[in-house]
């Protein structure tokens, strides 16, 4: 008798990485992917649901490569990812490539391994209607504004992360060139979750956020 495949994929939605990678949990993943045409789809958004480069303090260079490389390969599995949890690489073009490729992302994690790396306020990731969580930690903008050009595209966004995050001193008398930027009819994301964590960019963030709404705020310095 063959299985009902809402039953093969109600057994393999309760092998889950969407929050922790765990090596045996993905192992059996893998091999259930490869035992038959029906546990194939659902073990593999499985797998591909939450992508993490885990080594955030070196080049993610190789990781990088490997991730398009595989979505250039088998492009069904860029709609399978809800959480992109990746250390910017050393060149950041790449990290623009891996952005534009995850369409359905859910939950975006950055971490900046080098200083000097630019971030990417004009990936379109941010505007994406799915995306309702960002966390950034260890960014400092010598541009404000582009903190602020990022996320007042993110209208879909429902909870905000920050840490170690800072901007040029807003005290100095600094004229910024213009960015670019198209901003959503409701004027920014409202959020309902906000995180603060040593962040110094007041000015520019509070003008681009609606914190109306905010069902849960956290301040730490």
């Amino acid at each position: 008798m063959r299985l009902p495949q809402e039953l093969l994929e109600e057994i393999i939605g309760h092998l889950d990485l969407s929050r922790n990678f765990d090596h045996e949990t993905s192992k059996t993943l893998r091999s259930c992917a490869l035992v038959s045409r029906a546990l194939a789809r659902p073990s593999q958004m499985a797998l591909f649901c939450r992508i993490s480069s885990r080594d955030y303090f070196g080049d993610n260079y190789e990781f990088c490569e490997h991730f398009l490389a595989l979505l250039s390969s088998s492009p069904h599995l860029v709609g399978y990812t809800r959480t992109l949890d990746i250390g910017l690489p050393y060149k950041g073009d790449l990290t623009l490539h891996i952005l534009a490729a995850v369409t359905q992302l859910h939950t975006l994690i950055m971490r900046n391994s080098y200083s000097r790396i630019p971030f990417p306020h004009d990936s379109s990731v941010f505007a994406l209607p799915t995306l309702r969580r960002v966390e950034l930690n260890y960014f400092h903008f010598l541009r404000p504004q582009e903190l602020h050009s990022a996320l007042i595209k993110a209208i879909s966004l429902e909870e905000l992360v920050l840490f170690d995050i800072r901007c040029l001193d807003e005290t100095e008398n600094t004229t910024f060139p213009a960015i670019d930027e198209q901003v959503g009819s409701d004027g920014g994301p409202r959020l309902k979750s906000l995180v603060l964590n040593r962040v110094r960019c007041g000015q520019h963030l509070v003008e681009a956020l609606d914190i109306r709404h905010l069902e849960s705020l956290t301040l730490s310095a």
